[in-house]
């Protein structure tokens, strides 16, 4: 079942418009993950079923990791036609080695037909190496961007990734749990049905999980970390901490974090100084990011409009909405850091 609704739910990522196609190679993984399924499932329906079909041609091992690491790469930053050339050629090599081994079990051929498990294992554990070392280099790639995001934006709910850092944690922890698998075949001849049984359910949730995780990234814009610092007129000698006073003076002038798309190099054009400078002085004066600062900045003009006559009758949502938040959940997040207090506790205890 799993099978089936992997590769539609995969076919209809592979038509979305959205975020310059990032989604047809998350649209890819999404089938080659699911077909690798296919061996398995012919035996577990056919009985007598001839013993060259589990070396079906459709193991994607060298493929599925490199797709997801794409669609990534293609969702944060650029990406060239050689790059991605360079990391599809292993799969396919990969699938010209399982064609071999299919028709040469299928022709008898005697090499082949002794040696055919010896063979299948040996790749089986060098292409789930090969996954584990993708799938921890993706993880790092989704990281540095996360924190690449929070020095960068004033928001970041949309661009934060955490699905995705969750779906290659499970990939990591699902292919320790194949080699595991593979040792204990092994070494004894015990059918560990029970254990494929648990894995299909997890993939069958975990499919739809990435299917929909995957479709509502796609209408979520990404803007690319990679601008240069505009050509600025800025004192090269000044410090951090001339720099952090300019800021606190222009944020309390101008109160820019009340534009919820406020963003680093927003500001630096508006004080006329590189993006670089703003970043490394705010995290030397507070330690902190710049999408912190901005939302302590914001938290404390919603304490003060609370605290307001002239905003009792807003709502504690439109509040947020005024001082700069763009999501109720970002907002009540921040509220509850900075506070340790719910906006709602907050008004009831200033109004008692």
């Amino acid at each position: 079942m799993a099978v089936f609704q992997g590769v539609i739910l995969g076919i209809l990522l592979l038509f979305l418009k959205q975020n310059g196609k990032s989604s047809f190679f998350l649209g890819l993984f999404l089938i080659t993950y699911s077909l690798e399924f296919i061996p398995s499932l012919v035996f577990s329906i056919w009985d007598n079923i001839p013993q060259y079909y589990s070396y079906l041609p459709l193991y994607f091992y060298f493929l599925n990791l490199p797709f997801l690491y794409i669609y990534c790469r293609k969702l944060i930053d650029k990406i060239s036609n050689k790059t991605i050339l360079y990391l599809i050629i292993p799969g396919i090599i990969e699938f010209i080695f399982i064609l071999t081994i299919f028709f040469g079990f299928k022709s008898e051929n005697q090499f082949i037909s002794q040696n055919n498990n010896k063979l299948f294992d040996t790749y089986q554990l060098i292409a789930i190496i090969y996954s584990i070392i993708i799938a921890i280099y993706t993880r790092n790639l989704i990281i540095n961007y996360r924190k690449k995001a929070a020095n960068f934006y004033s928001r970041i709910n949309g661009k934060i990734l955490r699905w995705l850092i969750n779906l290659v944690s499970f990939l990591i922890i699902y292919d320790i749990i194949l080699i595991l698998f593979i040792g204990l075949s092994y070494y004894s001849d015990t059918e560990y049905t029970f254990i494929t049984h648990i894995l299909s359910i997890i993939n069958v949730f975990f499919i739809y999980w990435v299917a929909l995780s995957g479709y509502k990234q796609s209408y979520q814009p990404m803007i690319i970390l990679t601008q240069k610092d505009d050509e600025l007129e800025i004192n090269q000698d000044d410090n951090n901490s001339i720099i952090f006073s300019q800021i606190v003076e222009y944020f309390k002038e101008a109160k820019p974090y009340t534009n919820p798309d406020l963003n680093i190099q927003l500001l630096a054009q508006k004080i006329n100084i590189s993006y670089k400078k703003i970043s490394s002085s705010i995290k030397e004066s507070t330690n902190e990011n710049f999408n912190t600062f901005v939302n302590k900045y914001r938290v404390e003009e919603v304490k003060l409009m609370l605290s307001s006559e002239k905003y009792k009758d807003y709502s504690i949502e439109a509040i947020g909405y005024e001082a700069g938040f763009n999501s109720k959940a970002c907002f009540y997040t921040a509220f509850k850091k900075f506070t340790e207090k719910t906006p709602t506790s907050y008004r009831k205890d200033i109004n008692t």
